[in-house]
């Protein structure tokens, strides 16, 4: 039996991320265009802000942030700072140069992370963790939400969805 390699079905969507044809698609589909590879919208998306109680000085760690969309909506309707992981380098490649053509770089980070592993982060950095559409791709959950756990401050707040 020939052995298959696995397809990565990310990769393809970012690839043509920055299409004129999947702006337009995303742009009727959800009304602004974050770069959304789910099904949450910009409103959806700005709903959070009060559950997660985030300022313009807030540290936000997006788990799962994909081509950026979300990560570099946040400081610029908020100033929030964010840093975003994703595991796919083509998510990340992407997230970094729309945080360049967004004028954000300043305020947004993007790291190449596997969110179901150890963060290289201290104890109790950010004020809150926001994930979306991440965590069913994650195995040892338990594991790793005490690891969300720990990167968050005391009194933070931490949001995921499916």
């Amino acid at each position: 039996m020939p052995s298959e390699s696995p397809v990565d079905l990310y990769d393809s969507s970012y690839a043509a991320y920055s299409a004129r044809v999947y702006q337009e698609v995303r742009q009727e589909t959800y009304g602004l265009d974050l770069g959304q590879t789910g099904w949450m919208t910009a409103e959806e998306f700005h709903s959070f802000f009060g559950l997660l109680d985030l300022s313009a000085s807030s540290r936000v760690l997006e788990i799962g942030c994909g081509a950026g969309g979300c990560a570099v909506y946040l400081p610029q309707t908020l100033g929030a700072e964010v840093i975003g992981i994703d595991v796919n380098e083509s998510g990340i490649r992407n997230a970094q140069e729309l945080a360049r053509s967004s004028d954000v770089a300043s305020r947004v980070t993007f790291k190449c992370i596997d969110a179901g592993e150890q963060l290289a982060f201290d104890d109790g950095s950010f004020d809150a963790v926001f994930s979306n559409d991440a965590m069913c791709h994650i195995p040892h959950r338990l594991q790793t939400l005490q690891e969300w756990h720990r990167v968050l401050r005391p009194g933070g707040c931490f949001s995921p969805t499916p």
